[in-house]
C-alpha cells in the first residue's frame, strides 16, 4: 500500500495526493500501521475561533455593538457589555482557539 498513501475517511477516496483539509490517514507502512493527519489544524488539534476570528471578543448581542440599549424609553449603557459593544466570545471563551472540528483535537 505504499504507492497509494493517503486515505480520506470523509470522502472514502485513496490517493497519492494529500488533501488540503480534513482528516486523512497516511498509509505507507507495509506492516499495517497508519498515521492520522489533519490538514485543517496541522496536527495541532486547535484552530482559530471562527466566531471571533481569533480576537477573543464578539459583538454584543444585546446592543449589536452600539454599547447602548433603550431602557424605559431612555438610551442607557448596555448592561451586557458595559457599554463596550463587545463581549467575551461565546465559542472560545476568550481563548481565541477552539478544538478542530475535523479531528476533534485528537492529537
Amino acid at each position: 500500500m505504499d504507492t497509494v498513501k493517503y486515505y480520506s475517511p470523509e470522502t472514502g477516496i485513496m490517493s497519492n495526493d494529500r488533501p488540503d483539509s480534513g482528516v486523512v490517514y497516511y498509509c505507507e507502512s507495509t506492516e499495517g500501521y497508519y498515521d492520522k493527519l489533519c490538514g485543517t489544524c496541522g496536527e495541532d488539534g486547535n484552530i482559530t475561533c471562527p466566531t471571533c476570528d481569533g480576537d477573543g471578543e464578539e459583538v454584543c448581542p444585546e446592543c449589536n455593538g452600539d454599547g447602548e440599549v433603550e431602557i424605559d424609553g431612555e438610551s442607557k449603557e448596555c448592561p451586557t457589555c458595559d457599554g463596550e459593544g463587545k463581549k467575551t466570545c461565546s465559542q472560545c471563551d476568550g481563548d481565541e482557539q477552539v478544538t478542530c472540528p475535523d479531528c476533534e483535537g485528537d492529537y
